[in-house]
């Protein structure tokens, strides 16, 4: 699918630079994330308290953070190897 948008459009909105594809995979991953998170964040509330389900949101954007550096890494590597 050809992108007819303008060029400053394109940067606004992202979808023809990283495609429709990715974008429509990208929503339906954050409508599932949303989905079974936000229950589950209100159900470890409610059992113990509003502090777990904020230490839990804490550890999950820990172990997001370490998953980006990790594939930030990845790429690094894989673009000096190429270039040997």
């Amino acid at each position: 699918m050809a992108c007819t948008l303008s060029l400053s459009t394109r940067r606004m909105i992202g979808w023809c630079s990283i495609g429709v594809g990715r974008a429509l995979a990208y929503t339906a991953f954050l409508d599932i994330a949303l989905g079974f998170g936000s229950p589950a964040f209100r159900l470890s509330a409610g059992w113990h308290g509003v502090g777990s389900a904020i230490l839990a949101g804490a550890l999950i954007v820990l172990a997001a953070t370490a998953v980006a550096g990790w594939l930030l890494y990845a790429k690094t590597t894989a673009t000096r190897d190429e270039s040997i």
